[in-house]
């Protein structure tokens, strides 16, 4: 089935007669009295996965329908719930397998955790969950294009000093978590797609990971719209919260090792204590004095280089004292 038809063109332009085409052919698979993870690596497998997040989008909740549609007595409240856990699926088979993911692996216990309430509100079974962690810990899912007919070893120089075999697995799990990462922006941009289901609901991210994913692609909108606030306002219940997000950003940062992002913050932040050029000392200025102060308490063992700023602010600090006491600073022994 899959020899004509190629995903990857099937979509290039969203109308009608291509969505019709998509639909016609993921109706020619059958799900039938398949497991849930046998279904989704027959589905995987059965295609080339397209890059782009919105056209996956549209192949997973065709999945999802077909799997219902193939499977009327399953335990799923609705295909939503299918929808949530191949996701989920894809997740756990690349936390298992990919060996470029250093983070401490999840467990049955999270995984189970992670599903909560994904059946319309109500808990799927944890021992079919398990199951479910079980197969994919012992199995690994390979999409379609990761599955590779067996090439010949190069022969004379090009194969001297090579490991081909562990650079084949690498590329292949590039493969894969360049598609999930795809798969997971899908998600958010449910929400886009102009059609609001009665189930859509938000999870709360457990996992670290998912923090640091979701910072990296918002950081620069968030610092621009705290700076342009904090830069503008006077109003003290506003700057509060502007330096309770530089805060927390800052807090972010440091907790996975993000130079740039932890020093477009904190330099943020100490850009409105005005230490280093002070005009008209504000009280929204104070504000910011102590919030950098909070800063190097509670997060100074992560700051590494970005502890210059904090000092030069001490020390601009401390020099406005003893002017204001009637020292000479420059004349100091």
């Amino acid at each position: 089935m899959s020899a004509f038809l190629h995903p990857e063109r099937l979509l290039t332009a969203s109308d009608e007669a291509n969505v019709a085409i998509m639909h016609a052919f993921v109706d020619m698979l059958d799900f039938s009295s398949l497991t849930f993870t046998e279904a989704v690596r027959l589905y995987l497998q059965s295609f080339r996965l397209p890059g782009e997040a919105q056209k996956i989008d549209r192949f997973m909740l065709k999945f999802a329908e077909r799997y219902m549609h193939n499977n009327p007595s399953t335990l799923f409240a609705n295909a939503d719930t299918a929808y949530i856990l191949a996701f989920s699926v894809i997740m756990l088979n690349t936390d298992a397998h990919n060996k470029n993911m250093k983070q401490k692996k999840m467990t049955k216990v999270e995984f189970v955790k992670n599903n909560r309430g994904i059946n319309d509100g109500k808990d799927l079974p944890e021992d079919f969950l398990g199951e479910i962690y079980d197969e994919i810990q012992n199995n690994e899912i390979k999409m379609k294009d990761e599955i590779q007919e067996p090439q010949p070893a190069p022969t004379g120089l090009a194969n001297v000093g090579r490991d081909l075999q562990k650079e084949a697995y690498f590329t292949q799990s590039e493969n894969m978590s360049s598609k999930t990462e795809a798969l997971l922006k899908a998600m958010t941009r449910q929400q886009k797609r102009g059609v609001v289901r009665p189930t859509d609901q938000f999870y709360s991210a457990s996992r670290l990971e998912h923090v640091q994913f979701m910072f990296e692609v918002a950081w620069m909108p968030f610092l621009a719209g705290i700076s342009g606030n904090l830069q503008e306002t006077d109003d003290l219940l506003v700057v509060q919260l502007c330096l309770d997000g530089l805060k927390a950003a800052i807090k972010i940062s440091c907790l996975f090792d993000l130079e740039l992002e932890r020093n477009a913050f904190l330099t943020t932040l100490a850009k409105f204590t005005v230490l280093n050029n002070v005009g008209e000392m504000k009280a929204k200025n104070v504000e910011a004095i102590k919030a950098l102060f909070e800063v190097a308490r509670e997060d100074g063992n992560n700051l590494k280089a970005n502890w210059k700023d904090v000092l030069t602010c001490v020390s601009q600090l401390e020099r406005m004292q003893l002017i204001s006491v009637g020292m000479d600073v420059d004349n100091r022994e």
